[in-house]
């Protein structure tokens, strides 16, 4: 998943449980990310420069509302 200074590069995004999912920061400034309340896991995360990237690997089934700091759209990632 791409993150930008305006957001996400998709709104809604499906994937599977125990496999890995990576956040990449498509900007030249920093990217913060973190779990909105009531997602199955959470977590918070910075992406300090471009190309920074963060793997993580859900584990949990549900939905999760990824919140970007300061930006314009929140990721909604069904995991199955």
């Amino acid at each position: 998943m791409l993150v930008s200074k305006t957001g996400f590069d998709s709104t809604c995004v499906k994937a599977r449980a125990g496999k890995q999912f990576l956040f990449v920061n498509d900007s030249d400034a920093a990217q913060s990310l973190k779990t909105g309340s009531g997602s199955p896991e959470s977590f918070r995360v910075d992406l300090p420069k471009r190309t920074s990237t963060y793997a993580r690997t859900f584990s949990k089934k549900g939905t999760y509302e990824i919140e970007q700091l300061g930006g314009r759209t929140t990721l909604t990632l069904v995991i199955q």
